[in-house]
């Protein structure tokens, strides 16, 4: 897996597809590639916790099948009250301390640490615990992998860019789809092998972890911070003059700035669209639920 990983990492950056994309100074194509990793990795580990949601409930919360509903509703609805706070806050925290990279790599640890966790779990309220924590990480990587574009390109090339963004974001789900969650099958021999299912779903949350917490190390080696903190520290000569203030003061200043902005009536409609944007994630959590009954209802027959 990890030669597989190189070996992805340098055909990018040996492509001509980051060659195409006009960067600010300072930035590589290693660079531009790892972001594009990280995009790839990010939503594949979203993607495998909707997907595993129903074998999570049933081999290790055992919470009955005419519950799981119920189940998959609370848990998307609090994880969601995690992540809106911690993405907000956590967005600010980083433009106050002038990096993303050490927020991608807690972002990283934390999902990593509370994956490794959710084959522990014995009731729907661990379970639930652990989600919420993993949350708590989701919610770092989120708040910065987009905001990352606007340090990497130049505005000529920002969309071309995050179109690039969008066809990891579908290589992601594919990933997830045909590989990640295939794991505790492959694992198991389909329940002809050596594991059980149930072991194989110990061993398969082990390895998500350690995908996750190997991308965040190598993240804060191969991601550059951007040209924008450095621009800013050279020309902006109020921001010089001024004393040094405490980071969780700038934080909340950066926070109460990202509010009052909603006067533009752009960056009004771009808060709106991205609220609309996340509208689909209660539907979306419950298709995997959907379509398993689906499946047992037509075996049964």
């Amino acid at each position: 897996m990890k030669l597989g990983f190189l070996l992805f990492l340098w055909l990018i950056k040996n492509s001509c597809i980051v060659e195409i994309i006009q960067r600010k100074k300072g930035i590589s194509n290693i660079n531009m590639a790892m972001y594009y990793v990280v995009v790839i990795v990010i939503i594949s580990g979203i993607n495998f916790l909707g997907s595993t949601g129903p074998y999570v409930l049933t081999k290790f919360a055992k919470v009955p099948k005419s519950e799981q509903g119920r189940a998959t509703g609370d848990i998307s609805l609090f994880t969601e009250c995690v992540k809106i706070p911690c993405i907000w806050i956590l967005g600010s925290f980083s433009d106050s301390i002038r990096s993303r990279k050490p927020i991608f790599l807690i972002g990283f640890t934390i999902s990593a640490l509370a994956i490794s966790f959710i084959p522990m779990t014995t009731s729907f309220y661990t379970l639930l615990a652990t989600r919420m924590s993993c949350s708590v990480g989701l919610a770092a990587l989120l708040s910065v992998y987009l905001a990352t574009i606007a340090d990497y390109t130049s505005i000529k090339d920002r969309g071309k860019a995050t179109g690039l963004v969008g066809l990891c974001l579908n290589i992601a789900s594919l990933f997830n789809s045909f590989v990640l969650v295939n794991m505790p099958v492959w694992i198991s021999g389909d329940g002809k092998g050596y594991l059980t299912t149930t072991q194989a779903g110990y061993v398969s949350f082990t390895i998500m972890s350690v995908y996750l917490l190997l991308v965040g190390v190598l993240s804060l080696f191969l991601l550059h911070d951007g040209e924008f903190a450095r621009k800013e520290k050279k020309f902006n000569k109020n921001e010089i003059a001024k004393p040094k203030r405490n980071i969780i003061i700038r934080t909340i200043t950066i926070f109460v700035e990202a509010i009052t902005a909603m006067k533009d009536p752009l960056v009004a409609l771009s808060y709106l669209a991205a609220f609309v944007s996340r509208m689909d994630a209660n539907v979306s959590s419950f298709n995997s639920l959907w379509l398993i009954g689906e499946l047992e209802e037509a075996v049964a027959e």
